[in-house]
């Protein structure tokens, strides 16, 4: 493809581009970002069906214990010999098990329910919680660590490439072992944890491969399906708890009290073998989760792979890595205690299990690499000597990837509008290794001042006041009065500078530069981030309405609290307002006439409903009223979202010409309601 940079707009052509094909036959597999959200949801409902099953099955077996227990102490009134045959009482066992299933089996299925919302309750800050719970050290996004920021730095390539919000960033620094997981419920809670051994053993290139493995599991929604998991196995575990605290109770008491009736000593064998046996259910309970485990995990970790191999373009990173872990003496096993718990998150099997073939997490090392490498081409290559050169510059060099200019993440060829927004949204969810290129342009652009800035807990505010001065030129001096009464002298003179820095940079780098700032300030406290989003918010309602300004704002609102955004809206029916409003600005936006203007939301709004709705009119007494338009639309489903986004870039892309600052626009209120779109400029 060919493109022309001018007067801040793009221009394709018609002509294909030659792909770049990676020697390993693993293909290109092009992956929906929302019918993978959209899976996601619909997977609960298998997770649902196996749970109950898992449930049936260990009611039962109690169920049969606990009258096999109640038989053993009063034998008399069920069974009796006569004449040395066996008499049942058969109206006493039918009661017997009557009375067990409508007492017994409502206690299982709450001691079940009760364990599995407990679970779910202690992981309700997702990724951070799961972090936490394995003891892992969140990294300082200013860190002067090498391999931290080596680390840190092919994180931010991958987000930056994709157009996702970064994740926040832990090492597991007394595991040794060679090994990673993400996890969360959405990206702004979303965590990536490695180990110490993954850092220290890896070369470049393998943490890269490994990284976009992880990924994969981000754009595919399955770290949603991962905390479902572990909600659900928390309740199934529960039951052999509670018999291993019941044998611990009548141990204590036997060791207390050893005189006994003959009675009293046939209720402690009932209580033992019901201890036992809710301890052997227990571990029935385990067999059934890890068997829902491997179900649901092996094959979403072979398309990781190939993902990773997608992303990267470059199959030996993945291959190597994986060769690593194969020589390495340290392995992938973890020592955590809660290694079960975490088993279908990691990149490897974290733990031995038996019957691998039947339970494993993971596809064996061997056949993972086979399916990477299916004529062995990198099986004789040497694994690069991971010795680092300390001289070495932490990014990597960028002069073949910038072009002279930033260019397009995603390839972009068309002359028909319909058929670009066809190829923009293509790449959601799908970066390439032009993409990381792109990252590593874009970021090489950025100066090094402003990056330690955005990384910086105590300084990273400075950043979002300067994009709005910048944003209010024409009314610049109420946000300076403003910024007087909240920031010192320095801090006042550091927000002018750096308000000059941004201005010099191209507008392609201004939400590259926000998604790094936002590591730096989720890092901070709840309050400190309340007080920076109220100073925002003073800003922008001393200012004049911009859509970049409130998607900005809907980022950083989001970031403040958390919170997992809740699937409100199937349909537009209640959204349809805010779709009119948020669909009438873009518009207006655009460079047509009245009559043109009209009649393109006319056509856009057919995608909502199927009634006529009129422009509405967009008034400046509501500054803040966008954020939370965008606020709400973040609550539709991915679907919905899917016809949102289309419409959003159908708008921007009807005269085939995408003017940068519209371009940036779609990418931030997409990034607000939670669907990265890479960056959209063509390349040279």
């Amino acid at each position: 493809m060919r493109g022309e940079y001018q007067e801040d707009k793009i221009y394709f052509s018609t002509e294909k581009p030659q792909p770049t094909t990676p020697k390993s036959k693993v293909g290109r597999v092009f992956m929906n970002f929302f019918d993978n959200q959209e899976k996601a949801r619909k997977y609960t409902f298998w997770l649902i069906l196996y749970f109950i099953l898992a449930i049936a099955f260990i009611i039962l077996v109690i169920d049969c214990i606990v009258m096999g227990a109640v038989i053993y102490v009063n034998p008399q009134l069920y069974y009796s010999f006569v004449d040395s045959s066996l008499q049942l009482n058969q109206p006493a066992l039918i009661n017997l098990a009557l009375l067990t299933t409508a007492s017994v089996s409502p206690t299982i299925i709450l001691v079940i329910v009760i364990g599995t919302i407990y679970k779910i309750i202690s992981l309700r800050e997702g990724g951070i919680a799961v972090a936490n719970m394995v003891g892992a050290r969140e990294i300082d996004p200013g860190t002067t660590d090498f391999l931290e920021k080596r680390f840190m730095n092919v994180v931010e390539e991958m987000s930056i490439a994709s157009g996702i919000s970064i994740p926040k960033l832990y090492i597991m620094d007394n595991e040794l072992a060679i090994n990673a997981f993400v996890a969360g419920v959405k990206p702004e809670d979303t965590v990536m944890v490695v180990t110490k051994g993954a850092l220290h053993e890896l070369s470049r290139d393998e943490l890269q491969g490994v990284i976009g493995h992880e990924f994969s599991h981000i754009f595919n929604s399955d770290m949603q399906i991962s905390l479902k998991l572990m909600g659900v196995l928390g309740g199934l575990l529960i039951i052999g708890q509670a018999g291993y605290f019941l044998l611990r109770i009548l141990s204590s008491s036997n060791r207390r009290s050893r005189s006994s009736s003959k009675d009293d000593g046939r209720l402690l064998i009932a209580l033992v073998i019901l201890g036992v046996g809710l301890l052997v259910v227990g571990y029935v309970g385990l067999f059934f989760g890890r068997l829902i485990k491997s179900a649901v995990s092996r094959q979403r970790e072979l398309l990781a792979d190939a993902s990773s191999v997608q992303y990267t373009r470059n199959p030996q990173g993945i291959i190597f890595a994986l060769r690593r872990i194969q020589q390495s003496a340290s392995g992938t096993k973890l020592a955590t205690r809660h290694v079960e718990d975490i088993s279908h998150l990691c990149f490897c099997t974290p733990r031995r299990i038996l019957f691998s073939d039947l339970l494993a997490t993971h596809p064996p090392l061997e056949k993972r690499i086979q399916i990477l490498d299916p004529r062995g081409e990198y099986a004789s290559l040497p694994l690069k000597d991971l010795k680092i050169d300390k001289q070495e510059d932490i990014k990597k060099n960028t002069s073949e990837a910038a072009l002279g200019i930033i260019g397009t993440a995603a390839v972009i060829a068309s002359t028909q509008g319909q058929a670009l927004t066809k190829d923009i949204k293509s790449s959601i969810g799908n970066p390439s290794q032009s993409n990381v290129n792109l990252a590593q342009a874009i970021i090489s652009q950025i100066p090094q001042e402003l990056i330690d800035i955005a990384h910086s807990m105590q300084q990273v505010e400075i950043i979002f006041y300067a994009f709005l001065l910048n944003a209010n030129e024409e009314k610049i001096a109420p946000l300076i009065n403003f910024l007087k009464t909240t920031l010192n002298e320095d801090s006042q003179n550091q927000t002018e500078i750096v308000r000059k820095m941004i201005a010099d940079l191209s507008k392609t780098t201004y939400l590259p530069l926000v998604d790094i700032a936002l590591l730096a300030f989720k890092a901070n406290s709840v309050d400190e981030r309340r007080r920076v989003c109220h100073n925002i918010q003073q800003l922008i309602s001393l200012g004049q309405e911009n859509l970049f300004e409130f998607a900005l704002l809907a980022l950083i609102s989001n970031s403040v609290e958390e919170k997992p955004s809740i699937i409100k809206y199937n349909d537009f029916n209640p959204v349809i307002n805010e779709v009119s409003i948020l669909i009438w600005a873009l518009v207006k936006n655009n460079q047509l006439d009245k009559e043109s203007q009209h009649a393109l939301f006319d056509k856009l709004m057919q995608n909502f409903t199927s009634r006529k709705v009129q422009p509405p009119e967009l008034s400046t007494e509501e500054p803040l009223k966008f954020q939370t338009i965008l606020s709400k639309l973040n609550q539709l489903s991915p679907k919905c979202k899917e016809i949102l986004i289309d419409a959003c870039l159908d708008c921007i892309t009807k005269d085939n010409v995408v003017n940068v600052t519209e371009a940036e626009m779609v990418r931030a209120i997409a990034a607000s309601i939670n669907c990265p779109i890479p960056p959209i400029v063509a390349t040279q």
